[in-house]
């Protein structure tokens, strides 16, 4: 009910019917929807997001669960780059990779986490190619923890890492300095998943600390 509610709120917010503006957050997103431009589909994809998160525990297909990824961070993305600098076709791909690719990583770094909670944000044909069951993912034994199907999840991760890199190549350079807040955030995905490479998610969710954030960072203020 919650979630309908806010589509239409969405709706009016859009539709400049100023006097149904009566919730703070709708208030405080009016003007700066007005300023940025922001667009209303990508917050309809993150309501849409929600509602399959409370329906899906498991996905069939990577198609499917990379759907989930686009809706919710991909289109978290795309809103941050609106905000960061001027919108282009090349801003909205890098953003929407970015974040999918974004996603993932941090998927794959609370496997265990995600498991303990009964869900499982691995394609499920990922599971059978490398067989693991669900019983093996929710329970974390041998056949889940010590098997190729973290090495498979790395290497789809990086692949969506490189393609949001790929994008970033073909912008404008004055275009990729003032969004290079994001690209902040691809280097520690990648950071991230060299922890992940020499970790294990399923004991700890496995994350950087605030001094590699900031180191990284820094590194990719001065260099852009």
């Amino acid at each position: 009910m919650k979630l309908s509610w806010w589509k239409d709120a969405i709706g009016r917010l859009y539709a400049s019917e100023d006097k149904y503006h009566n919730h703070p957050l709708s208030q405080a997103l009016l003007p700066l929807i007005r300023r940025y431009d922001l667009k209303p589909q990508f917050f309809l994809n993150i309501i849409e997001s929600v509602e399959m998160d409370l329906t899906h525990h498991r996905y069939l297909d990577f198609q499917s669960l990379n759907r989930f990824f686009t809706l919710q961070n991909g289109s978290m993305f795309c809103l941050i780059s609106q905000v960061l600098g001027p919108t282009t076709p090349n801003t909205i791909k890098y953003a929407q990779k970015l974040g999918e690719a974004k996603q993932y990583i941090d998927t794959i770094a609370s496997m265990g986490l995600d498991a303990s909670q009964g869900r499982i944000y691995v394609p499920m044909d990922y599971l059978r190619e490398h067989g693991v069951t669900a019983n093996h993912f929710l329970n974390a034994t041998p056949e889940a923890t010590q098997g190729t199907l973290k090495e498979k999840l790395i290497k789809d991760a990086t692949k969506k890492l490189n393609e949001a890199s790929e994008q970033l190549k073909e912008m404008d350079g004055s275009i990729a300095t003032q969004i290079k807040s994001m690209t902040a955030l691809g280097h520690m995905g990648r950071a991230k998943l060299k922890k992940i490479k020499k970790g294990d998610p399923f004991k700890n969710e496995i994350a950087l600390s605030a001094l590699q954030m900031l180191m990284i960072s820094s590194k990719t203020w001065l260099r852009m």
